[in-house]
């Protein structure tokens, strides 16, 4: 599985403890159709059965090195050994819980462009109810993403790229990936993202990764926040205070669940421009998540209030606002919903083309 006409790509398995998974993610990488792979294992749990089962695999086709931690480090520690002990020109990384399909590697190279400061594609996010493919776009630019990660937790990267932005940093305990992703885009540009899955992601709901667990998403998201809080604009850090805020309390608010089902409805009928019925509390919680989603706030419509702005756009009476021709609005409002909706109703007897949310 060696070949010297494509460039060496050296892939780290970071592995804790999960000899049943580490295999598939190990047969992942040696049934590549890449023909040229370093595969490192880094074992934070300095595990017998870790060591087992990269011996036995170890027969399988491509040769695999083991590294182990004499103590329990973490994964950015780990992530960072691998790295520092990598042949290839590029690195790939793998969880241990999760699995490469045969092409990925394949394809990551196919589409490599320098111009771009990495590569990765869309995966298939595997949980107990379902399999999903994530969402996109081909080309993700450093505003994108310091709304939110829409680049999962892999890529693939040149190895001198990595240590230019001094490597993983260890002292996240969370977003460590959202973090390394930010530092090479605000030094190498725009990331190519392949428009096809090539990677299985599991999250089954009786696990604990480190994107399940609130206390530590809370406390690396700060620290993200804080790392990075000088390359935001006003709307990107109200996004993160908000995320923070719920991460705290995931019942943040008696809005926090009609503002999912707000959420999952325009992602269903893939809203790009919304108007919102409503300007209090409600719709502050709203607008960051509208904007990590690149939903556009047209209006804000208030029955009492008209004149003035919020967030910047204009405050319209309900008739006034049906005059414009938008077609989607939210109802930003638990107590008085079914009252705003028949005011709304009422003032659009003529207008086929409202989208009430």
């Amino acid at each position: 599985m060696t070949s010297s006409r494509e460039p060496l790509i050296s892939v780290v398995i970071t592995t804790c403890n999960r000899p049943n998974t580490l295999k598939r993610a190990i047969l992942s990488v040696i049934n590549q159709t890449y023909p040229n792979i370093d595969l490192i294992v880094v074992d934070d749990a300095n595990s017998a059965s870790a060591q087992k089962t990269v011996s036995a695999l170890s027969m399988k086709g491509i040769p695999i090195r083991y590294l182990a931690n004499q103590q329990r480090m973490g994964a950015n520690y780990s992530r960072n050994l691998g790295i520092r002990n990598a042949r290839g020109e590029f690195i790939a990384g793998l969880d241990d819980d999760d699995e490469f399909l045969p092409d990925r590697l394949a394809l990551l190279m196919q589409h490599y462009d320098d111009s771009f400061a990495f590569v990765t594609s869309l995966n298939i996010i595997v949980s107990d109810a379902a399999e999903t493919q994530n969402i996109c776009p081909r080309e993700v630019s450093l505003d994108h993403m310091l709304r939110r990660n829409v680049l999962m937790n892999q890529a693939l990267v040149e190895v001198k790229r990595l240590v230019s932005v001094g490597l993983y940093d260890e002292s996240l305990v969370s977003c460590q990936d959202y973090d390394m992703w930010v530092r090479l885009m605000a030094a190498f540009g725009n990331v190519l993202v392949v428009q096809s899955a090539t990677q299985r992601i599991y999250m089954p709901e009786n696990t604990e990764r480190i994107s399940s667990c609130s206390r530590k998403k809370k406390s690396g998201r700060f620290q993200f926040y804080r790392k990075h809080k000088n390359l935001m604009n006003t709307t990107q850090r109200l996004i993160h205070l908000s995320a923070i805020k719920k991460y705290k309390n995931p019942a943040l608010s008696k809005n926090s669940i009609a503002i999912d089902a707000i959420l999952k409805k325009l992602d269903t009928v893939g809203c790009k421009a919304v108007a919102a019925y409503g300007k209090g509390e409600f719709l502050q919680e709203l607008y960051p998540y509208l904007a990590s989603r690149g939903i556009e706030l047209t209006h804000v419509i208030d029955s009492y209030t008209q004149g003035g702005t919020v967030f910047g756009v204009d405050i319209l009476s309900p008739s006034d606002w049906v005059k414009t021709n938008s077609q989607y609005v939210v109802i930003a409002s638990t107590e008085y919903r079914e009252e705003m909706i028949s005011t709304l109703r009422q003032s659009s007897q003529h207008a086929h083309h409202i989208t009430i949310i």
